[in-house]
C-alpha cells in the first residue's frame, strides 16, 4: 500500500511539473547541454535517473555504436556525442520527442553524430556496443500519452518489454545501462541477469518518494 501511494505521489508530482513548466519556460541548460523541451516531452531537469546515468557515464570510456532507447529530449545521446567518440542513434515512440531530440542535437552541434529516429524505424540487422535506457519505471497503469514517460504498468509489462527490447539490441560483450526504482523492485534486473548478462556496475540515489537504481550489465 505504501509503495502504491508513493508511486501515485511521484506520478502526480511529475504530471504537475510537466503541466506547469512548459508554460513558464521551454529552454534549459542541463549538464552543459542546451535543451528545448516542449509540452509533452519528458524534462530531465527534475529526474534523478537522468543525472545518475550521466554521472555514471562520466567515469567510463564509451566508443562504438550507441543506442539511447526512449530518448525523450535526447539529453543522454547528446551528452555521449559531445563527450565520447561514438556513433549514437536515439529513438522514441513519441513523434514530439523525436522532433525535440533532432532540434536539440542541432542546437548542440552534434547533429552529424546523433541520428534521431522513431523507434519502429530502428535498424534490425546491427547490434550496439552500448544501449542506454532510462525507462518508465513507476508500477502504475498508463492513463494517457504523458504517462508513457514514467509508468511501466502495474504488473511492469511495459517496462519489461522495453528492457527486453533494449537487451536484444546489445551485441555479445556489449553493455546495457538502465535505471529502476525501489518502487519497481528488482525483478526486471533479475530477468536481465537470468538471460546470461553479468552485472558490472551499480549506483543509487535517493529521491523524495523512492530510491533510484542504476544497473550496468554486460551481455
Amino acid at each position: 500500500m505504501l509503495r502504491s501511494s508513493s508511486a501515485e505521489a511521484s506520478r502526480m508530482t511529475l504530471r504537475l511539473i510537466h503541466f506547469l513548466l512548459p508554460k513558464a519556460r521551454r529552454f534549459f541548460n542541463y549538464r552543459g547541454v542546451f535543451l528545448y523541451i516542449p509540452e509533452g516531452v519528458f524534462n530531465p531537469i527534475f529526474a534523478l535517473s537522468t543525472g545518475l546515468i550521466i554521472d555514471y557515464l562520466e567515469k567510463l570510456s564509451v566508443s562504438g555504436r550507441v543506442l539511447d532507447l526512449g530518448c525523450g529530449s535526447g539529453i543522454i545521446a547528446i551528452y555521449i556525442a559531445k563527450e565520447f567518440d561514438a556513433e549514437v542513434i536515439c529513438s522514441d515512440i513519441s513523434r514530439i520527442a523525436v522532433a525535440s531530440a533532432k532540434l536539440n542535437a542541432e542546437l548542440n552541434g552534434v547533429s552529424e553524430k546523433v541520428k534521431v529516429i522513431e523507434e519502429q524505424d530502428l535498424p534490425r540487422q546491427d547490434k550496439f556496443e552500448w544501449v542506454v535506457i532510462n525507462p518508465p519505471y513507476l508500477p502504475l497503469e498508463i492513463k494517457d500519452q504523458l504517462d508513457l514517460a514514467w509508468c511501466g504498468g502495474r504488473d511492469l509489462r511495459f517496462l519489461k518489454s522495453l528492457l527486453y527490447r533494449a537487451y536484444s539490441e546489445v551485441k555479445a560483450g556489449g553493455n546495457l545501462i538502465f535505471t529502476l526504482s525501489s518502487l519497481t523492485g528488482l525483478s526486471p534486473a533479475i530477468e536481465v541477469a537470468r538471460r546470461g548478462a553479468v552485472l558490472k556496475g551499480y549506483r543509487r540515489k535517493f529521491s523524495l518518494f523512492d530510491e533510484i537504481w542504476l544497473f550496468h550489465f554486460v551481455r
